[in-house]
């Protein structure tokens, strides 16, 4: 299942990936105010959810200001420009991909068995 947010003033796309036994992973981490974290917290508590992973698309402020509060919250620490392959993440077949251009350190994470891939920043809707 995925869930997306929409968070900060810049309107930052944080999704959630859980799989049926209610591992989750987070991609990127936009939530930028008390309320924006209470806001996600309440989501993974009400799901009953694990955090396993934190994965960062870029280090842009809009997609990293909620970092520490993650990384504190559920005891893990974000992933940042991982090598381009295969991820250890416990429950989730991930490939990292280096797609520099909007930011150096951009990444894309694949997802096969999803057929789905998790671009941040590195394409905008409508932009092609």
């Amino acid at each position: 299942m995925l869930k997306t947010f929409y968070f900060n003033p810049y309107r930052e796309c944080t999704y959630v990936l859980t799989d049926d036994a209610k591992h989750a992973i987070v991609i990127d981490a936009g939530m930028y105010d008390e309320r924006e974290q209470e806001r996600f917290a309440e989501y993974i508590k009400k799901e009953q959810l694990e955090v396993v992973a934190l994965l960062i698309t870029h280090a842009h402020p809009d997609h990293v200001c909620g970092v520490p509060f993650i990384e504190a919250k559920y005891g893990i620490k974000a992933i940042l420009q991982p090598a381009e392959g295969q991820l250890d993440i416990p429950y989730f077949n991930i490939e990292a991909m280096a797609t520099p251009g909007h930011k150096e350190d951009a990444v894309c994470y694949y997802l096969p068995n999803l057929k789905s891939i998790f671009t941040g920043d590195t394409l905008f809707q409508e932009s092609i």
